[in-house]
């Protein structure tokens, strides 16, 4: 079987969230586009326009925001995922994928959710994490 389901879930995630934080930077590029359209006295728009432009910036703001966010939570998670570490958030990230780009994010929460088995489980003997107490 395939033993290498959490990296290419993990990549996928990356893509996702990648693809969602170009759609940020599309959002913030309408709203500037919205904002000389409304605002440009070239185009015969009076203060009206300064309503419509508040209205049309705040919307697509909180969109871009969301999808700013969703993005970096489904990079991180692409990246725990290849590292295979961290299931859980390796498994949010594709999630948030799913958010930001419906194609690839189905498909990495699909194989990360599969790859389980393969993300490493710490270990609560580990000196590294365990504390010793001071001796006398």
């Amino acid at each position: 079987m395939m033993q290498n389901k959490s990296q290419v879930g993990g990549i996928l995630s990356i893509i996702s969230g990648a693809l969602g934080v170009i759609g940020f930077l599309a959002m913030m590029a309408m709203i500037l586009m919205f904002r000389y359209m409304l605002t440009s006295p070239t185009l015969g728009i009076g203060p009206e326009g300064d309503v419509a432009f508040g209205v049309v910036a705040l919307i697509y703001g909180i969109l871009g925001f969301i999808l700013l966010v969703l993005g970096a939570i489904g990079i991180i998670g692409g990246i725990f995922a290849v590292k295979r570490r961290l299931w859980g958030l390796a498994l949010a990230g594709a999630i948030c994928g799913i958010l930001t780009f419906l194609p690839t994010g189905i498909v990495a929460t699909i194989f990360v959710a599969q790859a389980q088995s393969e993300f490493s489980v710490p270990n609560p003997t580990d000196s590294r994490t365990t504390s010793t107490p001071a001796q006398p």
